[in-house]
């Protein structure tokens, strides 16, 4: 598979790049704001080059600093007109949305990243390399609390009007994609630097584990039960114990994948099982209560468990987490996936980024070795399943929900493991 490097499409990309990515004539002393909505109009025009997975992998493999030069580039490129059209995606919203304070403030740090993307100079050297990866590892952390910002403004918005699903899904989708190109570059930077530090000048191991932020072989069960372990952590802290877990199927299901995505997605889904099951649970339970003592609600759980079914298949990777929460009430069912909506109340101001709340990476989903914090709620966010669904999507994968109300919920995750799936990136 050709890596992206070698693609038609960005070396022609490659070759403007090299007579100064465009004209530049928006750089000089004179560029005012309608020049400058000039240049992001110009921008989003341009055409998106969507990767597969199994490209970021083929060609993180064997980094050179001339293929890290290249990658820097392609970066450069790439992160400005999807900034841009979000940007222009931002300016076509009904006025509710723009005038809103707290989405006022995504507009303007996507067109602060924008600007800041843009007047970078051409990348020639390692130099400038390192400086570029600088400044995408500040833009990667100043972004981290996007999430948070928008929650707030969707709690404002939706008392008085309302935000369309799928201008939160291509905004959404977009920032991951930047992210994941980010993060894939700025690993490959740190991996490189190791590698001269060992006084090589290459990385000439051609398996390894980890290539970039993709991990080669994320197994499922050993993933679900990592999950398992910090959704009952947050349940035991919050409601005082919880439900037992039970895997069937085929232990070894596999894939390529980028671990905080997977982990991110598992977790949201067990946390929803776990909150159900012990909830309808304690309702349904007649010799409970507050003087039931810890034996009781050792045995409630023990015949309560989360049941996860693993398979592999016909070019994809499942999960099935099967609980007996009572189901979704059918009057909320449409509202699950409906961004900033939540059963348990309105997302809190001192709540603060999924990726950050579960001790995680920039893309979103749990660091490893990152232990529970503190301020990890059990539910209440507002963006768990929605953005669970994009992070699903982007290489085309999917969430599903199959609800029996009185009895529970299976949730059915499913990945592709071709590698070969383009970035699900929205375009305008």
């Amino acid at each position: 598979m050709a890596s992206f490097g070698q693609m038609p499409v960005l070396a022609d990309e490659q070759q403007r790049y090299a007579r100064g990515l465009a004209t530049r004539e928006d750089n000089d002393s004179h560029y005012d704001e309608a020049r400058r909505s000039r240049t992001v109009q110009r921008y989003a025009r341009m055409h998106v080059q969507k990767l597969t997975l199994g490209q970021m992998v083929a060609y993180g493999r064997d980094m050179t600093e001339g293929k890290l030069i290249k990658s820097a580039r392609h970066l450069h490129r790439e992160l400005p007109v999807r900034l841009a059209q979000r940007i222009v995606d931002f300016q076509s919203q009904p006025y509710a949305v723009i005038s809103n304070p707290y989405f006022k403030q995504v507009f303007r740090m996507y067109h602060d990243a924008f600007d800041r993307f843009r007047s970078f100079p051409n990348i020639t050297n390692m130099e400038e390399e390192r400086r570029f990866t600088k400044l995408v590892e500040t833009m990667v952390a100043e972004h981290i609390s996007v999430i948070p910002i928008l929650g707030k403004g969707l709690a404002e918005v939706r008392g008085y009007s309302s935000v369309e699903s799928d201008f939160m899904d291509r905004l959404l989708m977009t920032r991951i994609s930047r992210r994941v190109l980010a993060e894939q570059h700025i690993a490959l930077h740190k991996a490189l630097h190791k590698a001269k530090l060992r006084r090589n000048s290459t990385m000439t191991k051609a398996t390894r584990d980890t290539i970039g932020v993709i991990r080669l072989e994320c197994r499922l069960e050993k993933t679900l039960r990592r999950c398992f372990d910090k959704a009952a952590t947050i349940c035991e802290r919050t409601y005082g114990y919880h439900p037992r877990l039970e895997i069937e199927g085929q232990a070894d299901a596999a894939l390529s994948y980028i671990p905080v995505h997977l982990e991110y997605m598992i977790l949201e889904l067990m946390k929803n099982a776990m909150r159900g099951t012990v909830e309808f649970a304690e309702r349904q339970s007649a010799g409970g209560g507050a003087g039931a003592g810890a034996e009781f609600y050792t045995e409630l759980m023990a015949s309560r468990p989360i049941v996860a079914t693993l398979a592999q298949a016909d070019g994809y990777a499942s999960l099935r987490l099967s609980d007996r929460g009572g189901g979704i009430p059918p009057a909320i069912e449409d509202q699950v996936w409906n961004y900033g909506y939540s059963s348990v109340g309105a997302v809190d101001d001192h709540v603060p980024d999924a990726s950050a709340v579960l001790g995680g990476f920039g893309a979103g989903g749990i660091a490893p070795n990152a232990a529970v914090t503190d301020p990890d709620p059990i539910a209440g966010l507002g963006f768990g399943l929605p953005l669970a669904q994009c992070y699903a999507r982007y290489f085309g994968g999917s969430i599903r929900l199959s609800s029996m109300p009185g009895h529970g919920t299976d949730a059915l995750l499913r990945l592709n493991t071709s590698g070969e799936v383009v970035e699900q990136v929205a375009l305008l």
